[in-house]
């Protein structure tokens, strides 16, 4: 877990402000199948009924 703490502070740390303004949530620009960091921090996906 400490491992991919590193790497997705990493990604966050070097995603541009550029990238971000794309993002559904651009204050979590967490890789697509990571939707909460640190713990506790959940990302805005703006997938609407993900179980239809």
């Amino acid at each position: 877990e400490h491992d991919e703490n590193v790497l997705l502070g990493e990604f966050v740390t070097n995603t541009s402000p550029v990238a971000r303004l794309s993002l559904a949530d651009p204050d979590h620009p967490f890789p697509f199948a990571n939707l909460e960091y640190p713990k506790g921090h959940r990302k805005r996906h703006g997938i609407q009924h993900p179980h239809r």
